[in-house]
C-alpha cells in the first residue's frame, strides 16, 4: 500500500537524506534544479545542427511521392538519413546560386 504524502515542516522538524545531510527547503530546490538538468539532457532532443545550446530550426516540407520515394533510395544508398541528405542538397543548391 502506498504511503500518504504528509507535509513536513523543514524549519521545525530535522530530516536527513540518507547521507545524513539535513534537508531544507535550500537542499530541496538545488536538487530539483539538478534534476531538471538531468532531465533535459535526456530529453532535449537531437543534438543541435548549430552550437551547442542552440536550439536548430526545424522545417518540414512536403514533396510529391515520387520525389520522396527517389529521395529515400538515394539517401538509402549513401547511407544517409533523408534529413541528412536533403540538408546536403539545399547546402549545395545555396552555394551554387
Amino acid at each position: 500500500m502506498a504511503r500518504k504524502s504528509a507535509y513536513v515542516d523543514l524549519k521545525k522538524t530535522i530530516v536527513r537524506d540518507s547521507q545524513g545531510r539535513r534537508i531544507t527547503d535550500e537542499y530541496i530546490r538545488k536538487s530539483l534544479k539538478e534534476s531538471e538538468e538531468d532531465i533535459k539532457q535526456f530529453y532535449a532532443g537531437r543534438p543541435s545542427l548549430s552550437e551547442e545550446g542552440v536550439t536548430s530550426p526545424r522545417v518540414s516540407v512536403r514533396l510529391p511521392v515520387k520525389l520522396h520515394k527517389l529521395a529515400k533510395q538515394k539517401a538509402k544508398q549513401k547511407g544517409l538519413s533523408l534529413s541528412d541528405l536533403t540538408r546536403l542538397a539545399l547546402e549545395k543548391y545555396l552555394r551554387a546560386s
